[in-house]
């Protein structure tokens, strides 16, 4: 599937926190809007971002195109005022789906962040794209405290693949984990939502992460 490329000039890229975040973060930040992953438990389908649209999701991707200005302006003005600055990336969008490979957005929020560092950056994602911007993590992580959580919501591939087939594999997010600590990042498995699972799956995350978030997705 190839999502319509959407480019957009946003008002704003540090939003209020909120919801299940609150707690920890003063903002959520979300380079893009929609994900080409298209996970069928994805709770954004649910969200007025996707109702409201004509594209079903994981058709479609909102492109900030300037979200790292947008960020120097903001973190300066909030450090303007002595505010703290949390920041949670991403929430409704994952900072590293595939166009970020062409596009470089996250990257330069990155780069921006090194010049006006946040209190506290955690990057959630899923894919293993997050080690091309090892070289700027490494700088980050002197600045302020980093976080990598890596989605890994099962071990089993055939149980990943009904729920989420466009997100990359298992066995590669898990050798990701392992690069970014062995890089000296603080990384957590996010197990959101918990699906089938083998007994080995605690094992392979012995070594690779510092801690375990688990999400049951109960409704």
């Amino acid at each position: 599937m190839q999502p319509e490329e959407i480019f957009i000039l946003s008002k704003n890229i540090l939003s209020p926190a909120k919801g299940q975040i609150d707690v920890g973060f003063t903002h959520s930040l979300n380079p893009y809007s929609g994900c080409a992953f298209s996970c069928l438990f994805c709770y954004v389908r649910e969200m007025p971002i996707q109702k409201y649209r004509e594209l079903s999701w994981g058709s479609w991707i909102d492109i900030k195109t300037n979200a790292a200005e947008n960020y120097r302006k903001e973190v300066r003005r909030l450090r303007s005022k002595g505010a703290i600055v949390n920041i949670f990336m991403s929430t409704v969008t994952d900072p590293y789906q595939p166009i970020e490979r062409k596009i470089n957005l996250t990257r330069s929020l990155l780069e921006e962040m090194i010049e006006s560092p946040p209190d506290l950056l955690q990057i959630q994602t899923r894919s293993p794209l997050i080690t091309r911007d090892l070289d700027l993590l490494v700088v980050l992580k002197e600045a302020c405290k980093l976080l990598v959580s890596m989605t890994i919501e099962t071990d089993r591939e055939d149980v990943k693949q009904i729920f989420a087939p466009y997100a990359p594999g298992i066995r590669v997010r898990l050798k990701t984990l392992k690069t970014l600590k062995e890089s000296g990042i603080t990384t957590q498995a996010s197990v959101s939502p918990v699906l089938p699972f083998t007994p080995e799956f605690p094992e392979l995350l012995i070594g690779i992460v510092d801690t375990v978030w688990i999400d049951p997705l109960n409704t």
